[in-house]
């Protein structure tokens, strides 16, 4: 369990009157099993009393005493004779539910998209398969980076997956790391991220493996000159680097990175023949905009299109069988997001294995 600082601890009550009444309980329950479970010092079987729980979580004496009521009738906490208090009942310390917190996105209060919604089923989905136990998933709904560690202390969560997290939430993933609480971050594929990304606890996508592999497959299809566009750049430079290493060299003008629109002067570039593929990477926005100036320019017809291969793209492809529309391979995004979600859940299983450990950032492509 985090140990909230002082000047965090200052903020729990502000934070507590933003908790709808009917989930109180269920938040008191939560932390005391948390409590239970990360207990360290076995000779301390005693646990946080009515007094305590009623100042933590703003609640009323009537409220503890129904949470603590409902807790003593399950087994999971007992009261000892001639003393004062609730403690710890150890033959039911294994079987208390998992409680995992779920973050999306940048303010953990985003909405889900496909590729993290995919990412998350491979998580939930290996988790269940993976415990025997009852296990709880609670979606975080504080609107601030900084408060992340507040609710995962206030709602004695066992664990959390952070998926998608932006850019500047690293300082919030690394203090995570550095409290040794037990979380994972998934890192979107498409974030264009110039910061340094955490060192620990975090799945990142390997850019550079990533364009090494499709380079590497457009070479076998006989490609000379790809022009590449909404790639990370480190993607660019791993297939410029396996083009030259196959004596092929990509024109700069070849290579677009952050264009939303693709842009007349690229198009002009294709029906000048300096260009004998187009390969599109994620947006649905680019893949509307090069479809609409292919089929404008029937000079452009013979060209293949790469994209992403996913059942939207295999729409495009039934829906323009006058174009050229491709696949690098026949893994999608969210397939490749899945397993990373898997792998997420593994690791994180093994940090409840392993209490007080951290695990280096791994890369998946």
């Amino acid at each position: 369990m985090i140990d909230l600082s002082p000047e965090k601890r200052r903020n729990e009550a502000e934070n507590m009157q933003a908790v709808p009444r009917r989930h109180r309980a269920y938040e008191l329950v939560q932390y005391i099993y948390s409590c239970i479970r990360h207990k360290k010092d076995d000779s301390d079987d005693s646990l946080p009393g009515e007094i305590e729980l009623c100042r933590k979580f703003s609640v009323s004496r009537g409220m503890a005493q129904r949470t603590i009521a409902s807790l003593l009738k399950g087994g999971f906490i007992i009261r000892k004779p001639r003393k004062r208090g609730i403690f710890i009942n150890p033959v039911m310390r294994e079987k208390l539910p998992l409680s995992i917190g779920i973050a999306v996105g940048g303010n953990m209060n985003n909405a889900m998209d496909g590729n993290s919604a995919a990412a998350l089923a491979g998580f939930c989905g290996y988790i269940a398969k993976n415990v025997t136990g009852t296990q709880y998933f609670k979606y975080l709904s504080c609107e601030e980076i900084e408060n992340i560690e507040n609710e995962v202390a206030m709602q004695g969560l066992d664990g959390l997956i952070w998926i998608f997290p932006e850019e500047d939430s690293r300082s919030a993933i690394d203090s995570l790391a550095a409290n040794t609480f037990p979380s994972v971050a998934v890192f979107s594929p498409y974030i264009r991220s110039s910061v340094p990304f955490p060192e620990k606890n975090s799945f990142i996508f390997d850019y550079e493996k990533y364009g090494r592999l499709f380079a590497l497959a457009l070479l076998r299809q006989g490609i000379k000159s790809p022009m590449l566009y909404g790639y990370h750049e480190a993607t660019f430079d791993a297939v410029k680097k396996v083009f030259a290493e196959n004596s092929r060299r990509i024109p700069k003008e070849n290579l677009l990175e952050k264009e939303e629109f693709f842009p007349d002067s690229a198009m002009a570039r294709i029906i000048q023949g300096k260009a004998d593929a187009v390969v599109v990477k994620g947006a649905y926005q680019r893949y509307n905009s090069i479809i609409r100036q292919f089929k404008s320019q029937p000079e452009s017809r013979g060209i293949p299109l790469y994209l992403d291969y996913d059942a939207v793209t295999k729409k495009y492809r039934i829906d323009n069988p006058d174009l050229d529309i491709r696949f690098i391979d026949k893994t999608s995004t969210d397939e490749r997001l899945f397993q990373c979600g898997e792998k997420a859940a593994e690791k994180l299983l093994e940090l409840f294995r392993n209490p007080g450990t951290n695990f280096a950032s791994r890369f998946f492509h």
